[in-house]
């Protein structure tokens, strides 16, 4: 076997328009036609580098069956197909699937947020988290709890039908009320703000109103029902009225503060929030009317 120890100037690989059909490991050439190096293991021959600066992975004989890695644009990277010819820089528009797993960390042990886009999931509550670029939220969004079903206790508005919808009529400088109670769901991320959203309208064009809610914190293995230990009035203020008679209006209301407490407690899954709606201090004249099924509570 030679050996060489002075330095190698000018060299070339072998030029082959094809690529031999006999198996010698270790035999190294440039296959002209595919313009490739190409190396052969003993088994299977190999390209090695390709002058178009694409690099391919897999070895089928069918391009369009490996995957090749793509700079779509700055800071883009894209899986395609092995035969796609979109130039460097643009985003191609056929990509192949990728199979992986995220990172995985405890809700505590989870890194600072700062990095948009970066996806975690979190072991310990079973729950993917999608970074913002300045917190952490769920994926998919906490979801809703559809219309909520108020109960009627003592000093409930008038539940009437009116422009084809069931509505309760709040009367102006008026005490009543309606409850509702919302169980926490168990995959509820513990320190995000929950909300409720209502529709609502009065026939005023003028004036303000305002509704107001009453949380009520009722924690699973440790309150009482009628526990009245941790409660949060929310912070919505009165809203202007203006335009239309019956306009449809949106009101939201925090049922627990930024970090999803009430009273300084931490909102859990399986606890309980009793709500009670209440119509505030405003001036408009006339009855502002709830939406029986126009209410729904956010998890964010």
């Amino acid at each position: 076997m030679p050996k060489f120890y002075s330095e190698l100037q000018e060299a070339s690989f072998e030029n082959l328009s094809s690529d031999p059909s006999s198996s010698v490991g270790g035999k190294v050439w440039r296959n002209t036609t595919e313009n490739r190096i190409k190396t052969d293991d003993g088994t299977d021959k190999r390209a090695l580098i390709r002058n178009d600066n694409k690099a391919v992975i897999g070895n089928s004989g069918t391009a369009a069956e490996n995957t090749r890695l793509h700079r779509g644009g700055a800071g883009i990277f894209q899986h395609v197909p092995g035969d796609d010819a979109t130039a460097e820089g643009s985003l191609a528009t056929s990509l192949n699937q990728v199979s992986t797993r995220v990172e995985n960390f405890t809700d505590a042990g989870k890194p600072s947020a700062g990095n948009a886009g970066r996806v975690l999931y979190i072991t310990d509550l079973q729950s993917f988290l999608g970074d913002n670029g300045s917190s952490y939220a769920p994926l998919g969004g906490g979801g809703g709890g559809g219309a909520l079903q108020w109960i009627e206790a003592a000093l409930a508005p008038i539940a009437s039908v009116e422009n084809e919808a069931q509505v309760y009529n709040f009367e102006a400088a008026g005490t009543q009320y309606l409850y509702a109670d919302i169980r926490v769901p168990t995959t509820y991320l513990a320190g995000r703000q929950i909300k409720m959203k209502m529709t609502y309208y009065t026939p005023d064009t003028s004036g303000t109103a305002l509704l107001t809610a009453l949380a009520t914190l009722i924690i699973t293995g440790t309150d009482a029902i009628d526990s009245v230990t941790n409660q949060r009035t929310s912070s919505n203020s009165a809203a202007t009225v203006s335009g239309a008679a019956n306009l449809l209006r949106s009101a939201e209301f925090d049922l627990t503060d930024a970090s999803g407490a009430v009273n300084s407690v931490a909102v859990t899954g399986g606890d309980l929030i009793r709500i009670r709606l209440t119509r505030g201090t405003d001036t408009a004249t006339s009855e502002l009317r709830a939406l029986v099924f126009g209410a729904e509570v956010i998890f964010s």
